[in-house]
């Protein structure tokens, strides 16, 4: 029994996280500084807010689709796979002897095991899309599970007036955006589009720029509250992920050429230089798509 609860909660963390061995351990390692540093100065405070971990128990086991194969040994099964995901829950109670709360977990645990299941209306990603690599790489890889920590670290950047953390926070969603903006398309999808050269580039980029905003809404609206001067540093942020955009097209084809701009981007990018380079690359980038779909209309 212990195997099969090992295996089926792999899977679970797996599927929560991302397949992706950068996502999953940068998730591990959220959750170990939210719990470490962040939550256990709030446990004695608020201890009942912590209880709203087990809607995640509940959204997981709603979604299950293995309950008919544990058969006999269903409930020790859950049980034992809920305790283990509330483990850092439970330590924050034990160790600041919030024992109620500890047994009123278990007791919300052993609840949802004999809930019956019910129908979740699925939540639709806002991105508006061009192409469907935002809704898709957001929802394989979990990525919404940064935004917690995020707008945690932007409230506790400017509480203790560390503007370090709140860049911090910028930098998790970049580098959630930057994984979109990696996602190739196969060139038979730029073909059939009937968006050619530069009305194809045109509309990458506004896509690009509205799923941006769309994306880092939530912790705009956290600077604003606390500092709106700081809601300048979105502007280079912007303007450089639309460059590496361009970057994916220009030298669609050539990884190391790529890996060359990105980087002489993301160094020179404080001295506002890789902006010089913006037309040169929009120029490069519509002659590559125009060059794809000449190629299949001679064929």
């Amino acid at each position: 029994m212990l195997k099969i609860i090992y295996y089926i909660t792999i899977n679970n963390l797996r599927s929560f996280f991302g397949r992706d061995l950068f996502i999953y351990f940068l998730g591990l390692l959220g959750i170990m500084f939210l719990v470490i540093k962040g939550l256990y100065g709030q446990v004695e405070k608020h201890p009942e807010w912590f209880l709203v971990f087990t809607f995640e128990i509940l959204r997981i086991h709603q979604k299950r689709k293995d309950l008919p194969l544990l058969k006999k040994k269903y409930f020790s099964i859950l049980f034992s796979e809920y305790v283990f995901y509330s483990i850092p829950i439970l330590f924050l109670y034990i160790v600041s002897s919030q024992w109620i709360y500890c047994l009123t977990i278990l007791f919300l645990i052993i609840s949802i095991i004999f809930l019956p299941k019910f129908k979740i209306k699925v939540i639709k990603y806002p991105f508006a899309f061009f192409l469907p690599f935002w809704t898709t790489v957001f929802r394989k890889n979990r990525l919404y599970v940064l935004y917690p920590i995020s707008i945690f670290l932007i409230i506790k950047g400017f509480t203790v007036g560390n503007i370090g953390l709140v860049y911090l926070s910028i930098l998790l969603i970049f580098l959630c955006i930057f994984n979109v903006l990696s996602q190739r398309e196969l060139k038979h999808h730029i073909c059939i589009s009937v968006h050619k050269g530069e009305h194809y580039i045109s509309r990458q980029l506004q896509n690009t720029l509205t799923n941006c905003i769309i994306a880092f809404f939530p912790l705009a609206i956290f600077i604003l509250y606390f500092d709106a001067v700081q809601i300048w540093v979105f502007i280079p942020v912007f303007i450089l992920l639309l460059e590496i955009n361009l970057i994916k097209y220009a030298f669609f084809d050539d990884l190391i050429k790529q890996t060359i701009a990105l980087i002489f981007c993301l160094v020179l990018i404080p001295y506002l230089i890789p902006i010089l380079a913006f037309p040169y690359l929009y120029y490069l980038s519509i002659k590559k798509i125009n060059l794809i779909q000449d190629v299949k209309t001679v064929h």
